[in-house]
């Protein structure tokens, strides 16, 4: 059982790099949860009295002692009944309650149902390529540090997947509707377990069967392993419901997602500093206007951080991206006769530079060096990284071969990743 566990949770239950990229917290949860109850459906299929009756029956040949009152039975004689038969016939007529009778099966439907939702949704809307779309090119834009099978994302990519994603709504619209089902059939199912099933596995605890006009008291059945169980699975049913309302709350009350709060302080500080909504026009068209990426977005910065998402709208909002570029400080940078580089540079200092240090983000520069020979083992030279100043800063690399021709890249760095970037390529050595 362990075996076939652990199987459905890395075949059924697995999800693809994207999609885990975009996967919260609660998400998981749930997932972990259905599981559970197909664990535990799996652990409890060898006690299905539908597939292998356990009962022992016994008849009843005194009203006092055994089956209680019951006038209209016969208690003085003895049908003679094939022991066998009596077994199977007072299992499936109805003595043995619906419930009880198929509660493995019971647990397996509910994880079935419940799992169903979601990806029946993702096929029916066919979404799913949004996050994969959008997976892809942060993947090549190195927003999430991952190794990259995909296709080279050029400018013209990013501007088709800017365009399917405006004024676009089908994203969100699924997520929407697929949590809204989550939850009513979570609670369906809860309301189910508790007002249908409890009772009968409570209760219940002797089967009488009558089996024309004579009765059976009949035990074997696993009563108390089912009570046990039924409590944990309308538990898990329960966290399984409070998992989706936290969603509907954190989808349409900002304060409750981080990185709808760390926006909301980024705009109020671009407005203090003097901004007003024709300033703002870019990043409300790609983040606040924008269903689908904003809700994406919101995702991504729950499982990854607040910086990925910071700088996947500084993919595709180019005004924002610029604003948070560095700048080389002089015209021309020399490899002097030692091999050694020096550069010089300096942070960027415009609003929506200071309007993230201001929303609580760590602004930091780091520089790096690319040889464009492929063949020297050591391609890249990269500095440490250093603390965002209005000063100029300067960084100077050793080593470097004479007749090589390098790019020198300064990167502006946000809570370790990189938001913008601004590169030159160094000629030769130039001997002074």
């Amino acid at each position: 059982m362990a075996l076939i566990g652990t199987q459905l949770m890395s075949k059924v239950f697995g999800q693809s790099k994207a999609e885990k990229a975009f996967r919260t917290w609660w998400d998981t949860v749930e997932d972990y949860m259905i599981y559970s109850l197909v664990a535990l459906g799996l652990a409890v299929m060898p006690t299905a009295m539908v597939t292998s009756s356990q009962l022992e029956c016994t008849l009843c040949k005194n009203e006092t002692a055994y089956c209680g009152e019951n006038p209209d039975s016969r208690y003085d004689e003895d049908p003679i009944f094939n022991p066998w038969w009596v077994k199977q016939a007072c299992t499936f007529n109805g003595s043995v309650g619906s419930f009880m009778l198929h509660f493995p099966y019971i647990l397996l439907m509910i994880a079935l149902v419940l799992f169903a939702i979601e990806r029946v949704f993702t096929v029916v809307f066919k979404e799913g390529a949004k996050h994969e779309t959008l997976y892809t090119v942060l993947v090549h834009r190195k927003v999430i540090r991952e190794e990259s099978t995909a296709d080279v994302v050029d400018g013209r990519d990013i501007a088709e997947i800017k365009q399917s994603f405006l004024k676009s709504k089908g994203y969100y619209i699924s997520y929407l509707i697929r949590t809204v089902l989550e939850l009513l059939i979570g609670s369906g199912l809860a309301i189910f377990l508790i007002v249908r099933g409890l009772p009968m596995v409570a209760t219940k605890k002797d089967i009488i069967c009558d089996l024309h006009g004579f009765l059976y008291e009949c035990a074997g059945h696993p009563q108390e392993l089912y009570f046990i169980l039924l409590y944990i699975v309308i538990v898990i049913t329960i966290g399984f419901i409070l998992c989706n309302l936290y969603n509907l709350v954190w989808m349409f009350v900002p304060s409750c997602g981080k990185f709808s709060r760390f926006m909301s302080r980024y705009k109020n500080c671009m407005k203090c500093a003097g901004m007003g909504e024709d300033n703002l026009a870019s990043l409300n068209r790609v983040y606040y206007h924008n269903y689908d990426l904003h809700l994406l977005l919101n995702l991504l910065a729950n499982s990854s951080g607040i910086a990925p998402a910071v700088a996947a709208i500084a993919q595709f909002d180019e005004s924002f991206y610029n604003a948070l570029k560095p700048e080389f400080v002089g015209a021309d940078t020399f490899v002097d006769d030692g091999g050694e580089l020096r550069l010089e540079f300096r942070a960027p200092a415009s609003t929506e530079s200071r309007a993230l240090t201001s929303a609580g983000a760590q602004i930091d520069i780091y520089t790096e060096i690319i040889a464009f020979n492929n063949q020297i083992e050591d391609e890249n030279q990269i500095s440490e990284v250093i603390a965002d100043s209005s000063e100029t800063m300067s960084k100077t690399f050793a080593g470097l071969n004479e007749g090589e021709e390098f790019l020198a890249r300064v990167s502006t760095v946000m809570d370790g990743t990189v938001v913008s970037s601004v590169s030159k390529i160094v000629s030769k050595i130039v001997r002074k």
